[in-house]
């Protein structure tokens, strides 16, 4: 029977046209690609000999893709391939030896059939979540560890300017100039001497670098003269006397 709708559409009768019968459970398998239902679909009704040729351009694919599909086909045991050299192939469907998994109930995001099983999938959901909260704790935690010896240097500068004489503030570093300077300092001295420099720098009271705010540009300038006052391996006892002696002068000429 078959009536006309809106003069564009047919309803047609199964039973009185060409049709084929497919198993259902195959055609909603999530483990089939579309070109697999397709092949399958094909060897339902055509001749059980084919060649490569004639079926890939039956489904429109091409001779590589057909090829998979079949391999894909047999693997899952859903066709067993007699393979004649020369001649066409023996394609015969068998019936599905492990029960295929509809559709709708498929995970969102599928890996090859040989790889899946509920385990995996548990395990490598496990393993996400855990690496997101991992990634998360690293992110909240982050700390930089500085691995640039003149960074690490003058961030360690502009903390004892802040404490010692800054009363405070932020000491103002030009990144750019202040870096090059003491890179070039490095290439001289070692980092405990460069500190040791810094110590002495800020305990005095010379009035050229008092009046230039113990910068590090001045800094740079005056080495000559801090190693001339206490020589490098010179006795500690007496670095840290002279620092107490001026400390103590400091503190006496401060105003009530």
């Amino acid at each position: 029977m078959s009536e006309e709708l809106n003069n564009e559409f047919v309803v047609i009768e199964c039973t009185t046209k060409n049709f084929f019968v497919a198993r259902k459970d195959v055609l909603i398998d999530y483990n089939l690609t579309t070109v697999d239902k397709l092949i399958y679909c094909l060897l339902s009704f055509l001749d059980s000999r084919q060649t490569l040729v004639n079926l890939s351009e039956l489904a429109g694919v091409s001779e590589r893709e057909a090829r998979y599909s079949l391999k894909h086909l047999e693997e899952l045991g859903l066709l067993r391939i007699t393979y004649n050299s020369g001649k066409a192939n023996n394609y015969e469907l068998l019936e599905p030896k492990l029960s295929t998994t509809p559709a709708h109930s498929a995970p969102l995001h599928t890996v090859h059939p040989s790889c899946i099983s509920n385990n995996n999938i548990e395990l490598k959901k496990e393993s996400l979540e855990n690496n997101i909260d991992n990634k998360r704790y690293i992110l909240k935690n982050y700390k930089p560890v500085i691995t640039n010896p003149s960074k690490e240097f003058l961030l360690w500068f502009a903390n004892l300017w802040s404490e010692r004489v800054g009363n405070g503030h932020k000491y103002p570093i030009i990144w750019t100039k202040d870096t090059i300077i003491i890179k070039r300092l490095l290439g001289s001295y070692s980092m405990d001497n460069l500190k040791d420099f810094v110590e002495r720098f800020f305990d005095s009271e010379d009035e050229f670098i008092r009046k230039s705010g113990y910068t590090i540009g001045v800094f740079s300038v005056v080495i000559p003269k801090l190693i001339a006052e206490v020589p490098i391996g010179g006795s500690k006892k007496n670095v840290e006397l002279t620092r107490f002696i001026e400390q103590t002068r400091r503190d006496l000429t401060k105003p009530i």
